[in-house]
């Protein structure tokens, strides 16, 4: 972002070198520009966000620019550079509000926001487990390996017990767990889905995603944007991204701006 400063308000940076490569790449179908820290990857998302959108353009079209960094998305909507009049720029997690609010799926008080909240039924969640059970000490683990462990499941798409003790775990061997157990751990999510339900709460922050893809596998209406373009891609988790990839049409693009020292 701090490659626009200075710059004047109605005019974007011009593209030298390889950004005009990367800027001008095929208009239709998924890319991945990956590039270290400082090497301006944001402004070419802000860059191919106007190309893709320019209305002199045979492929141009509605175009969304998602990142999850909100001080960004407040600048960019403060600058609003004339060649931004088709491009919307949003955080991922309202463009998913928006998205399933549009298909009748999301109230207004429909997300479990408050993390404590989210801790307390997770604990009691794990309570309830545990007494169908015989002692374990699988059971008195820090409340925070459970919670980060329903995070990674919802955000990586899981939604059966035999899939997530079947897939392939990396990293996080602190807390890594057994494939015997995983049915278990499964139990102890399916309960917490079901005492948020409970409490009105059909989402919290860490499966919007996965119920915004699920939702357009079943959506076959035209599409809002044609162009989809990420910033900071590094930072979105593996449903994110499937949720934006169905959000586009046939002769749509994506484009993925990632920190290749992060993946």
């Amino acid at each position: 972002m701090k490659e626009l400063v200075g710059k004047t308000l109605n005019k974007l940076p011009t593209p030298i070198g390889k950004q005009r490569e990367v800027l001008y790449l095929p208009a239709e179908g998924h890319t991945v520009v990956l590039g270290t820290a400082g090497s301006g990857k944001t402004t070419l998302a802000i860059l191919r966000s106007a190309y893709l959108a320019d209305p002199s353009t045979a492929h141009n079209g509605r175009t969304l620019l998602v990142t999850l960094n909100k001080a960004l998305v407040t600048y960019l909507n403060h600058l609003r550079p004339s060649e931004f009049s088709n491009v919307v720029v949003e955080n991922y997690h309202k463009f998913a509000r928006g998205y399933l609010n549009s298909r009748g799926e999301m109230g207004k008080n429909d997300i479990l926001s408050e993390p404590d909240q989210r801790d307390d039924l997770i604990k009691q969640a794990v309570r309830n487990v545990k007494s169908k059970y015989r002692p374990n000490q699988f059971f008195v683990r820090p409340l925070k390996m459970f919670s980060e462990e329903i995070s990674w499941i919802l955000s990586h798409g899981i939604c059966n017990k035999d899939d997530y003790r079947n897939v392939e775990r990396i990293g996080r061997a602190s807390s890594r767990i057994h494939n015997i157990l995983r049915y278990t751990m499964f139990e102890i999510l399916e309960e917490y889905l079901s005492l948020r339900l409970k409490m009105g709460k059909s989402y919290d922050w860490d499966d919007l995603a996965l119920h915004t893809n699920q939702e357009f596998q079943k959506d076959d209406s035209s599409r809002l944007y044609r162009h989809i373009v990420i910033d900071e891609g590094q930072d979105f988790s593996p449903e994110m991204l499937r949720s934006l990839a169905m959000a586009i049409p046939s002769n749509g693009s994506l484009t993925f701006f990632g920190d290749m020292a992060q993946l």
